[in-house]
């Protein structure tokens, strides 16, 4: 599960990071806000994984932030869902030792993917298949 992707130059830094961690699926992609800051970070992670479900607070939000995020979904083949507030989700058993990747979830490290991403004018370039961006 990926929850949020930051600023839209971040996009591909989040796209290496789930790469170098070998993570090639994600369950779940959550976009807690139709803000820019929330959203823009994810078309790298839905250009270079495969992705189970989309998860917007919004159907549209009228931005071309909006409308990159809801192109590499449908890319997919899947649209974004709006969920009804009380909506449950399964996110598999943590922990179960099965070494099923699409099911990990200690990926993000400890403090924070922030901690472990350069600022963003020190960024090497593209990773993964292009970003998305």
């Amino acid at each position: 599960m990926l929850i949020d992707g930051g600023s839209a130059e971040r996009g591909s830094q989040v796209a290496g990071y789930l790469s170098q961690q070998g993570i090639t699926y994600l369950d779940y992609v959550v976009c807690t806000s139709a803000d820019e800051t929330h959203m823009g970070g994810l078309s790298g992670p839905l250009y270079t994984c495969a992705v189970g479900q989309v998860l917007s607070p919004v159907e549209d939000a009228g931005s071309p932030v909006f409308a990159d995020f809801r192109r590499y979904t449908e890319a997919q083949g899947l649209s974004p869902a709006v969920p009804e507030a009380g909506t449950v989700f399964p996110l598999g058993t943590p922990g179960d030792g099965s070494g099923d990747r699409r099911r990990r979830t200690d990926a993000l490290p400890p403090g924070g993917l922030r901690r472990h991403l350069p600022p963003v004018h020190q960024r090497s370039g593209r990773c993964g298949g292009g970003g998305g961006q």
